[in-house]
């Protein structure tokens, strides 16, 4: 019997997979609200959905497939973890809303949270595997 991918995928790269899901889910939250509360696009909507493709698709995308052990997928939610995470720490330190100011906290730990279990031991020989493999 072959073995499952739970069985084989460490749970530090689990765990910044659904850390994934969730930033992509605070990016659909910040973006909606933007749209239609407090009009920050001030009536672009196609800026601010395709802003809301870009990111939260190619979250989406390092959420599916870290997991599966794509280095490629690492490096880009690296890339992406980092500058969301400095989005949501501009976010939370010159708020337009308390709200912005809490999501803006929620991602910025949830996109620190990412970048460090990416780098932990396991997951690196993990990744390292993935590729002699």
């Amino acid at each position: 019997m072959a073995p499952t991918q739970q069985a084989t995928t460490p749970v530090q790269v689990a765990m910044a997979g659904l850390l994934l899901w969730v930033l992509v889910g605070l990016t659909v939250l910040r973006t909606a609200l933007s749209v239609f509360v407090l009009d920050l696009y001030e009536n672009d909507l196609a800026l601010a959905f395709v802003t809301l493709a870009l990111v939260a698709g190619l979250l989406g995308l390092c959420a599916y497939y870290v997991p599966r052990g794509s280095r490629a997928a690492r490096v880009v939610a690296a890339m992406l973890t980092f500058v969301t995470g400095m989005g949501g720490l501009a976010s939370a330190l010159a708020p337009t809303s308390t709200l912005f100011a809490l999501l803006g906290a929620i991602g910025a730990v949830a996109s620190t949270a990412v970048l460090l279990l990416l780098i932990t031991a396991p997951a690196r020989a993990f990744f390292r595997r993935r590729r002699q493999s």
